[in-house]
């Protein structure tokens, strides 16, 4: 398996535990394999295009260098956006937020459903579109 293929594999696996996380009404844990899934699916992607990024959470400035220059098409750059929507949840999902000043309260009582529902389409889309480009080759 070549670095696309296992890269993208790993992307399905994450987008996966983020289903079953949703079902679980586990909502923080969602935003966060969103977030890994729209990352390694994003590092197929601009593999695919020849550009290999190593190991960063942050992607999206990458993808906007390589592949929004010139004239770029509105497809990819909603792929883009999506990669740097749930770039915001990489960290601060997995930990208990600070309501107040020593007041903290779980992940899932900040983040909602709703909230789950977004990075679940957002993560589905970058992992569809890089199954597209891997297996089209």
């Amino acid at each position: 398996m070549d670095f696309k293929a296992a890269y993208l594999a790993h992307a399905e696996q994450d987008l996966k535990a983020a289903t079953v996380l949703y079902d679980a009404g586990i909502y923080g844990l969602v935003l966060y394999h969103c977030q890994q899934a729209a990352e390694k699916a994003a590092k197929a992607y601009l593999a695919d295009r020849g550009v290999i990024t190593g190991k960063t959470h942050v992607v999206s400035p990458i993808m906007r260098a390589r592949l929004l220059h010139g004239d770029p098409v509105p497809e990819v750059q909603h792929l883009v956006e999506c990669v740097d929507e749930l770039e915001e949840y990489v960290s601060d999902v997995r930990y208990p937020y600070e309501v107040h000043r020593g007041e903290y309260k779980p992940p899932d009582d900040v983040y909602s459903k709703g909230m789950a529902d977004e990075a679940l389409t957002m993560a589905r889309n970058v992992v569809d579109a890089a199954r597209v480009a891997v297996e089209t080759d």
